[in-house]
C-alpha cells in the first residue's frame, strides 16, 4: 500500500500539487459562516441524564421567567449618581431588547433562542428597573449610582452563539446615545462570553503567527536552505487551512469546536508535520546523494520512512480517539478534532511535501548541494558509549530524579475557575467591578435551589414558614453570603420601604412555581462561582438543603440546583469519571498497538510506563512553576485530560522512531551494537523534532490566557523530557537491562525484552 502510495504520488508530483489545491478551493467554498454554524452547534455539553441538565429543565417548567443558561447584565453607573434622564434612557434600552425582533443570523430572531428543554425559539426574559417596585429594589443599588438590566436566554454562554447573542445585546444598548458620564458595561454569563470567546478568536490568530516563524526560524536553522525551510511549512500550512475548513463543515454535523479546539489542531499540524517532514527529506537527500534521480529517490524515501510516521500517527490518532469516550462533549469532540488534525497532517507529510520536494530536486538545498541534518555526532557518540558502559545507572538515574515531581503530579488540587475569570481590561471584567463596587459581590453569579414538592403547598402562611426554616439552613452554611426566597425577597438583610406583604406578592412568581409544587431560593456564595471554596460550599449548602427540605416537607421533596456553580459540580464529577476511562483507555489501546509492532511483551510495558511517569513528572513541574514563580493558584483542571492524551500519544512518536531503528539493527548485531548504532543514527533528527514539536506546544504561552499558557509549557516541558532524558538514556538503557533478563534464543529478534 505505501509502495503504491509513493509510486503514484512521486511519479505525477505536478497532479498531486494539483489534487490539494483543488481539495483546498473545494472546502474554501464549502465552509459555512459563523452564524450558520452558530444555528446548529450543540447547547449542552453534559449527558441529559445529569443533575444539572435535569435541574435546568424542572427550572425551566416550574419558573419560565426566571430559568436561563446564560444571563447577560447591562450595568449602569454614573457616580455621583443616576439622573432621572440616566433611569430613562436604561428604560428605552430595556424596551428595545423587549421588542426587538430583527434577524441577527440566517433563520434566527434577534432576540429568540431554543428552549433549555424542547429546542423551540423562546424570547429574551428582560429584567429592568423600570418594572414592579419589587425590580427596582433589586436592580438600583441602594446608593443610586448604578443600575441593572438582566436579560436570560436559553444559549449556552461558552458557544458561538451564546457570544452573537451578548454581541446583539451590547449593540443594542449601544445604539441609543447615552448620556455623557454614564458608564455603560456589558457582563454576566453572557458579558463573560462574549469577552472569553474574543480572547480565543485573538490567542488563535496570535498563536498560528508565532507558530509559523518559530517553525520557520528552526527549519533555516537546521538545513541552512530557505526552499529546504518553506516547503514543509507551505504544505504544512495548506494542511492546516484544509483542516479549519473541514473542522467548519463539521460543525454542522453537530461537531462543536471551539477556538480552543483550533488552536490545539494546528499547534499540533505544524509540530507534527514538522517533524514528519524532517524524517522524510533526511531520507531523501541521503538517497539523492547516492546518485539516484529525483523519482526514484522520492519513492524510495517514502517507503523508508512512511511505516515510522504511520506508526508513530497511528498511536497518537488511537489515542486521540479514545477522547470520545469522554461524557463531557468539548473532551469529546477534542479527541475528534484533534485525529482529524494529525489524520491531514499525515497525508499531507506522505503526499504533499514529497510532491513539491521533488519538483525541486536539488534546488530544494540551494545554495547548497546537501543539507547539514543527521550526521552522526561526537556528542550523540559519547551519549551511547555511556549508556552502553552503565545502562543501569542510566536506567535508575533520571528516573530517580524524577520521583519528586511525580509524586507532585500524583497529588495535585487543579482549579476549576478558568472560565470565570474576565479577560483583563475587558467589559466583562469592569462591568464586575462596578456590579461589586455598588450591588452585593455575588449578586452576579448566584445559583438555585430548587425544592419539589410530592404535594402542593397551597398554604401561602405554609410556604413562607417552610421557606423560610430552609433559607435559614442554607444562610447558615459556611461560604453562603444570603439567601433569597419568598421569606426574604431581597435578601435577609435588606432595606427597604415596600411593604413586606406587597413585596412577596410581587416576587411570588420568582420563587413559587404556580402549580405550588416548587419552591426557588437564590443563593449568593462569597467566592468566585467556578472556585474550589464555591464548590465546598455548594455541596455544604445542598446538604442542609435536603436535611432542611425532609423536615419541613417530608421525606418525599426533591432537592436541585441550577447555575454556574452547579454546572461547574456537575462537570468536575462528570470529567473525573471520564478521566478514569479515558486513561484507560488510552493506556490500553497504545500498550495494545506497541506489542503488536515490536512483536514483544516487556519492552512495550515499559516504554508507557515511562511515559506515565513524564506524564506525571509534567504536572508535578508545571504545577511548581506556576505556583511558586508566577503566584497562579493552581494547573486548570482541562489541563489534566488534555496533557495525559497528547504526553502518551504523542510522546511514542520519538520512542518509536528510535526503538524501530534498534530492533531493524537488531536483525544483525547484538543488542549492545544496535542500540549503540539505533541512537547515533536517530539522536540529532528525532533531536530536532523534539525541539520544534517543544517550540510549536511553547507559542501556546504567547496566547494570552491562563489555560493556553500552561498548557503550552506542560506540553513542552513534557516533549522536551522526552526528547532529552526519556528517549536517549531511559529507553536504551531500559532495552539493554531488559535483554540482558530475557532467555537467548538463537533468533535474536525473538528474545522477550
Amino acid at each position: 500500500m505505501v509502495a503504491w502510495i509513493a509510486k503514484h504520488v512521486c511519479h505525477r508530483p505536478g497532479r498531486t500539487v494539483l489534487v490539494w489545491i483543488a481539495v483546498t478551493v473545494t472546502f474554501a467554498a464549502l465552509a459555512p459562516s459563523p452564524e450558520r454554524v452558530a444555528e446548529v452547534e450543540p447547547t449542552a455539553f453534559l449527558p441529559d441524564d445529569e443533575p444539572y441538565r435535569i435541574a435546568l429543565a424542572v427550572e425551566h417548567d416550574a419558573f419560565p421567567e426566571i430559568a436561563a443558561r446564560s444571563r447577560t447584565v447591562i450595568v449602569f453607573e454614573r457616580e455621583t449618581g443616576l439622573t432621572p434622564l440616566d433611569h430613562a434612557h436604561i428604560a428605552d434600552v430595556a424596551r428595545r431588547l423587549v421588542t426587538q425582533h430583527d434577524t441577527f443570523g440566517p433563520g434566527r430572531s434577534r432576540g429568540l433562542t431554543p428552549s433549555a428543554r424542547t429546542g423551540r425559539r423562546s424570547p429574551w426574559r428582560v429584567l429592568s428597573p423600570g418594572g414592579q417596585p419589587f425590580l427596582r429594589s433589586r436592580l438600583v443599588s441602594q446608593d443610586g449610582c448604578a443600575a441593572m438590566i438582566v436579560v436570560s436566554s436559553d444559549t449556552n454562554w461558552v458557544t458561538s452563539a451564546g457570544r452573537m447573542e451578548a454581541e446583539e445585546i451590547a449593540r443594542i444598548a449601544g445604539v441609543i446615545p447615552q448620556p455623557n458620564g454614564l458608564n455603560v458595561e456589558i457582563t454576566g454569563q453572557g458579558g463573560l462570553g462574549r469577552d472569553l470567546g474574543s480572547a480565543g478568536e485573538r490567542a488563535l490568530r496570535r498563536t498560528t503567527r508565532i507558530t509559523v516563524v518559530v517553525v520557520l526560524l528552526i527549519l533555516l536553522l537546521v538545513y541552512r536552505a530557505p526552499l529546504a525551510a518553506l516547503v514543509p511549512l507551505l504544505s504544512i500550512g495548506l494542511a492546516v487551512f484544509v483542516t479549519l475548513r473541514v473542522l467548519d463543515i463539521l460543525s454542522l454535523a453537530g461537531w462543536s469546536i471551539g477556538t480552543m479546539e483550533k488552536t490545539f489542531a494546528v499547534v499540533l499540524i505544524y509540530g507534527s508535520g514538522t517533524d514528519f517532514a524532517m524524517f522524510w527529506i533526511a531520507r531523501y537527500r541521503e538517497l539523492l546523494d547516492e546518485g539516484r534521480e529525483r523519482s526514484p529517490a522520492a519513492v524510495a524515501a517514502t517507503v523508508a520512512v512512511a511505516p515510522a510516521i504511520i506508526a508513530s500517527a497511528g498511536t497518537t490518532i488511537a489515542g486521540l480517539l479514545m477522547l470520545i469516550l469522554a461524557g463531557f462533549l468539548p473532551s469529546s469532540n477534542a479527541g475528534r478534532v484533534l485525529a482529524l488534525a494529525l489524520s491531514v497532517s499525515l497525508v499531507s507529510a506522505l503526499t504533499l511535501i514529497p510532491a513539491v520536494a521533488q519538483l525541486m530536486g536539488r534546488w530544494l538545498f540551494w545554495p547548497t548541494a546537501t543539507v547539514r541534518t543527521s550526521a552522526p555526532s561526537r556528542r550523540w557518540r559519547w551519549i551511547a558509549n555511556l549508556v552502553l558502559r552503565r545502562p543501569v545507572l542510566m536506567l535508575t538515574a533520571p528516573l530517580a530524579l524524577l520521583c519528586w515531581p511525580v509524586v507532585a503530579g500524583m497529588g495535585l488540587t487543579y482549579r476549576y475557575d478558568g472560565l470565570g475569570v474576565a479577560p483583563e481590561n475587558s467589559s466583562s471584567a469592569r462591568g464586575q467591578a462596578l456590579a461589586e463596587r455598588h450591588f452585593s459581590a455575588a449578586q452576579l453569579f448566584s445559583w438555585s435551589c430548587l425544592i419539589e414538592t410530592s404535594t402542593p403547598l397551597a398554604n401561602p402562611r405554609a410556604q413562607i414558614e417552610a421557606s423560610g426554616r430552609m433559607a435559614d439552613a442554607l444562610a447558615e452554611t459556611e461560604g453562603v453570603a444570603d439567601v433569597w426566597d419568598i421569606a426574604h425577597p431581597l435578601g435577609r438583610h435588606a432595606r427597604t420601604r415596600i411593604p413586606q406583604a406587597l413585596l412577596r406578592a410581587q416576587a411570588r412568581s420568582h420563587y413559587v412555581s404556580p402549580d405550588n409544587r416548587h419552591m426557588r431560593f437564590e443563593v449568593l456564595q462569597q467566592a468566585a462561582p467556578f472556585s474550589n471554596a464555591a464548590m465546598r460550599s455548594y455541596a455544604q449548602a445542598m446538604s442542609a438543603a435536603r436535611a432542611a427540605a425532609g423536615d419541613a416537607l417530608g421525606p418525599g421533596a426533591a432537592v436541585r440546583a441550577n447555575g454556574m456553580t452547579p454546572n461547574i459540580v456537575n462537570i468536575k464529577n462528570v470529567t473525573d469519571h471520564d478521566h478514569e476511562r479515558v486513561t484507560l483507555s488510552v493506556a490500553g489501546v497504545i500498550l495494545v498497538i506497541l506489542i503488536v509492532w515490536t512483536r514483544r511483551l516487556f519492552l512495550p510495558v515499559f516504554m508507557l510506563a515511562t511515559t506515565l511517569l513524564v506524564y506525571y513528572a509534567t504536572l508535578g513541574l508545571s504545577d511548581f512553576v506556576f505556583r511558586e514563580w508566577l503566584g497562579v493558584a493552581g494547573i486548570d483542571w482541562k489541563v489534566r485530560l488534555i496533557l495525559f492524551v497528547i504526553v502518551v500519544a504523542v510522546g511514542q512518536d520519538f520512542n518509536i522512531f528510535l526503538v524501530s531503528q534498534i530492533l531493524q539493527e537488531r536483525r544483525v548485531r547484538d543488542a549492545a551494537a544496535a542500540t549503540w548504532r539505533g541512537l547515533v543514527q536517530t539522536g540529532p533528527v528525532i533531536s530536532s523534532c523534539g525541539m520544534i514539536m517543544a517550540a510549536t506546544f511553547a507559542t501556546l504561552i504567547a496566547a494570552g490566557l491562563d489555560l493556553y499558557r500552561q498548557l503550552g509549557f506542560a506540553f513542552a516541558a513534557g516533549v522536551l523530557l522526552f526528547t532529552f532524558v526519556i528517549r536517549p538514556l531511559v529507553i536504551p538503557s531500559g532495552y539493554l537491562v531488559l535483554d540482558s533478563l530475557a532467555p537467548k534464543k538463537i533468533d535474536s529478534g525473538g528474545d522477550l525484552a
